[in-house]
């Protein structure tokens, strides 16, 4: 942890960046272009219980979660696909960062190496300053809908189908507008769902072609979860060193999408184990002689 602290956070999110490149190219290799994606982006907080929770900028406040409501924040961004959920980037948000600036960060990291057909977000990044970004940056989002009574009221009046769209919009209390659109759909059963979105023609596909679409979002929730697997746990409030233990916990999970990758290759003709065990040594003694010892001498 000693060596470890000696970062400085832009330091670890370069080695983890091409470290996360390097697992891309690994899977996704032999393309003249760019692939063309559907991403995730999410934060997920990790809990600490500092008695300097309160003073330190980069420990952030939240909902309470495992007895604390005091968390380092961390950004990633994802494939948004079962079979190679790759993560590109991870960062971490401090309090004085901006869920506009976080989404400015990841798309720009991001498109290093994909090219984005679609962003799938949540609706706690639901702000006129993120949808400007996304209108600024040329990237298409889909988002869940807030239910408040101006929704309510959309609803009410357009949704006389099971399925309509209508022009919408946003406006924060400086007064700024963001525009987009809003996708309400009735299910079978009754319940009513809701999208906003910046995508063109979207009477083209039907209902179940967003309500699909989202679900791909899922995939990163299922990546925190196996992440967390890996996560080392500590005490320290040093941001280097979370952002590190994070952002290497990332870095296995990638290791393990390679895997099933090359074991769902048609060229695979390698044990298992055989392969699992030689992939881990060389990707892990890789990057800490790399990444990590360089960066200390």
């Amino acid at each position: 942890m000693g060596q470890i602290q000696k970062l400085k956070d832009e330091d670890v999110r370069e080695q983890f960046r091409k470290l996360f490149e390097w697992q891309f190219k690994n899977v996704f290799r032999f393309r003249l272009l760019k692939p063309k994606v559907i991403v995730a982006i999410d934060l997920t907080d990790k809990p600490t219980y500092s008695k300097k929770k309160k003073e330190n900028d980069n420990i952030v406040g939240g909902k309470p979660k495992a007895s604390t409501c005091y968390f380092f924040r961390f950004a990633t961004i994802q494939i948004a696909d079962r079979k190679n959920p790759i993560t590109l980037y991870a960062m971490h948000c401090n309090k004085d960062m901006t869920k506009e600036q976080i989404v400015e960060e990841l798309v720009v990291q991001a498109r290093k190496l994909v090219r984005i057909k679609c962003v799938l977000i949540d609706r706690g990044f639901y702000d006129t300053k993120v949808f400007n970004k996304f209108e600024q940056l040329g990237i298409k989002y889909l988002m869940p809908c807030r239910y408040d009574d101006k929704t309510e009221k959309m609803f009410e009046k357009y949704l006389s189908s099971n399925y309509e769209v209508q022009p919408y919009f946003s406006q924060n209390k400086a007064k700024e507008y963001a525009d987009f659109k809003l996708i309400m759909i009735r299910l079978e059963d009754g319940t009513e769902i809701g999208y906003v979105t910046n995508m063109h023609f979207i009477k083209l596909h039907r209902a179940k072609y967003y309500i699909e679409l989202y679900k791909k979002r899922w995939n990163i929730e299922t990546g925190y979860r196996l992440q967390n697997m890996f996560l080392a746990k500590t005490c320290s409030i040093d941001a280097s060193v979370r952002l590190f233990y994070f952002c290497y916990a990332v870095a296995l999970h990638n290791l393990w999408v390679m895997i099933k990758s090359k074991i769902q290759s048609n060229n695979f003709n390698v044990p298992v184990f055989m392969f699992v065990f030689v992939l881990l040594i060389i990707v892990i003694a890789e990057f800490l002689d790399v990444g990590l010892l360089m960066s200390v001498t």
